[in-house]
């Protein structure tokens, strides 16, 4: 119980960030959770497709909406337990929904999941916008974002390296969402201060090198790890890997976002 507690229990509670520990282990309860995801999918015949993936998207920003929200201590007043909205919890709760939605949707109401989804999602961003305090901020990361992704489209343009049009549209979505991701801590971090990263390999950059130095190194690692996806020869399987890299991205990138965007003093 003492080694439970100093590498998952604290952390949690205490806001350290994460430690070797605990990021190696929520790594390996990630490959196997995708991989009995990914045998009860295609148990229950759920087509991993396009329409999918966009039904889905609006549950990975309710995630990282409520993980903002709790940054700010939304839900005290609810007298909701903190630790329910951090990893890992927050990750078993989004995904407990979706999954429910898409039962729903197989066996009941075939558009349920798509609702579902985009009410939650819309309902939390209202809540975001109702506690609002640091525009300014919010507009330094979006363009951050945006000139990063709009550099790296026209390199590889330049280059010939027909990415974008190669992989398609889930591709490029998850390269725009951990630029997205890359840009908020480092503006966050290196821009307006105050702030820190929790992940240790983030953290390790931080402390050896400029911060922007982590936009680019960011860039290159996803683009290493979608080329190697591309060889997986099971569309399904490659499907659920690249869902799970866009969760891993957009996922915090939202949250470090809003809780900026919101003033709070975590990431």
């Amino acid at each position: 119980m003492g080694f439970f507690e100093d590498y998952f229990i604290r952390p949690t509670l205490e806001h350290t960030g994460y430690n070797p520990v605990n990021t190696i282990t929520y790594a390996v309860v990630l490959i196997i959770a995708l991989f009995l995801v990914y045998k009860v999918l295609v148990k229950i015949k759920i087509k991993l497709d396009k329409r999918l993936w966009i039904d889905l998207l609006p549950f990975v920003v309710l995630g990282g909406v409520l993980r903002a929200l709790q940054d700010i201590n939304f839900f005290n007043f609810l007298g909701v337990y903190h630790a329910l909205f951090v990893t890992p919890m927050i990750y078993i709760i989004i995904f407990s929904m979706a999954f429910a939605g898409i039962l729903v949707s197989k066996y009941f109401w075939k558009d349920f999941i798509r609702y579902f989804g985009l009410v939650l999602a819309i309902i939390s961003l209202v809540l975001v916008l109702v506690n609002a305090k640091n525009p300014v901020a919010l507009a330094m990361i979006l363009s951050v974002a945006a000139a990063s992704f709009v550099i790296l489209y026209g390199i590889l343009k330049y280059s010939k390296i027909n990415i974008f049009q190669k992989w398609g549209s889930f591709n490029s979505q998850i390269i725009a969402a951990h630029l997205l991701d890359a840009s908020t801590a480092v503006v966050a971090v290196s821009v307006i201060g105050g702030y820190w990263e929790s992940s240790i390999f983030t953290s390790f950059l931080f402390s050896r090198m400029p911060g922007w130095f982590f936009i680019p190194i960011k860039a290159a690692v996803i683009l290493l790890v979608l080329h190697f996806v591309e060889k997986e020869n099971n569309n399904e399987t490659k499907w659920l890997i690249k869902f799970a890299i866009l969760v891993l991205g957009l996922g915090p990138g939202l949250h470090n976002l809003f809780s900026v965007f919101m003033g709070s003093n975590l990431t």
